[in-house]
């Protein structure tokens, strides 16, 4: 009698059904799309087939247990009802979860209520998910910004994390904090004082106000470190991701994460915001590594950045981004700025001189453009090596670049 599925025995169906879920594979955090790209990856795709191999049968049901699930909530009801209907099975099968919930309009009557209310809901919620590994809140329910409450003035209220709350399986925690004297900032230390196996966080300032978006993460790094808050929340930190507002200096930012999380393995560094914002101002504002070629020493910085001498102190760091580029000395970059060439057409020229022209004025560009780049790489590599000089623990980091293209 040939075997069939049901035949298998139930260690062998249980792994068949963990290399069905792709949820497995995914890292935590799911670095990638959110994470990096600023997407949302949140999707019912990953335990797909998972869910298919279950419905086989009642006693595959049995044997096989959800498990890598995703979940989006994006309103109050749906909150309410993942915490009141769902079934026990299923929210244990949760992993990640995007909380996306509007804030409720603050002009309202009695909006301290509703947001007390809101915020325990989420707290009910967190908690009846056993297996949360992964989070990201949008809209931290204690953000007093919304509706039309006027922006400056704050109601005579706080809210409190409830003492003795734990959320002990969650290893990924990603907050989007929009003003700079927001309570939200509050209750994200007090989150973050109750995640006792947190190790990566990312903190995002998503706001118009592009000088001020330093201030959620710089108060948010700061309250952590003072009482009632316990300090080694964010010394077992090993992956930080920071977006945040240009007003920030890099080595500033720096040293601040090396005092407070002195175990870090993974720093990214991301000093401008979303929206309209365009990332080619931003480069205009920032202090470049600018590299200059002695004949001598070869390429060497022109002028040493304030952020080699902090990473002296970093005794595990191995990945950085801090979203620096590398250019060249003006000399370097003169020869490279003369690039635009050209014939002008007149009636000396027969169409075979002017085609000629042509050819060689876009053979000379090409072949500037080749050295250019050569001497690029090289300037780079010099820097990348200033890097690992100041810090030995580095193994992998990121030049950007501006790309000026043709109109």
């Amino acid at each position: 009698m040939r075997p069939n599925l049901l035949t298998l025995d139930d260690p062998i169906l249980r792994l068949i059904a963990y290399h069905l879920n792709d949820d497995n594979f995914l890292p935590l955090p799911s670095f990638g799309p959110f994470w990096k790209n600023f997407a949302r990856p949140a999707s019912g795709r990953p335990s797909k087939n998972l869910r298919a191999f279950r419905g086989v049968s009642r006693r595959l049901r049995a044997v096989v247990q959800l498990d890598g699930l995703h979940v989006w909530i994006q309103s109050v009801e749906r909150m309410r009802r993942w915490i009141w209907d769902a079934p026990e099975g299923v929210k244990r099968g949760v992993r990640r979860l995007i909380l996306d919930v509007p804030t409720p309009d603050l002009g309202q009557a009695g909006h301290p209520y509703v947001l007390f209310e809101l915020f325990t809901t989420v707290l009910h919620l967190l908690g009846g998910f056993p297996s949360l590994q992964e989070v990201e809140i949008y809209n931290l329910p204690t953000c007093d910004h919304a509706g039309e409450f006027p922006r400056g003035i704050r109601p005579s209220y706080d809210i409190y994390w409830p003492t003795g709350t734990r959320l002990g399986n969650i290893k990924a925690l990603a907050l989007t904090l929009r003003y700079r004297a927001c309570r939200g900032i509050g209750a994200s230390v007090a989150l973050l004082d109750n995640l006792p196996h947190l190790t990566s966080l990312k903190i995002i300032g998503d706001s118009t106000d592009l000088w001020g978006m330093d201030y959620p993460f710089l108060r948010t790094l700061r309250l952590s470190s003072f009482p009632p808050y316990d300090p080694s929340a964010l010394s077992r930190l090993t992956r930080l991701f920071v977006r945040c507002g240009l007003g920030q200096p890099t080595d500033f930012a720096m040293r601040k994460i090396h005092k407070l999380c002195p175990g870090i393995v993974e720093v990214h560094l991301v000093p401008f915001n979303g929206g309209s914002f365009d990332i080619s101002y931003y480069f205009e504002k920032r202090f470049d590594f600018r590299m200059e070629l002695d004949q001598d020493e070869g390429w060497k910085l022109y002028d040493k950045p304030d952020v080699l001498e902090v990473l002296h102190n970093f005794r595990a760091l191995q990945v950085l981004d801090l979203v620096e580029q590398v250019v060249l000395d003006h000399e370097e970059q003169g020869e490279y700025d003369a690039r635009h060439f050209g014939t002008t057409p007149s009636s000396s020229y027969t169409y075979h001189e002017l085609f000629d022209r042509l050819i060689a004025a876009s053979a000379e560009r090409k072949a500037l453009e080749q050295r250019y780049e050569a001497k690029l790489e090289e300037a780079q590599k010099a820097a990348a090596r200033a890097l690992v000089e100041n810090c030995p623990t580095l193994r992998r980091g990121w030049w950007w670049r501006t790309v000026w293209l043709d109109a």
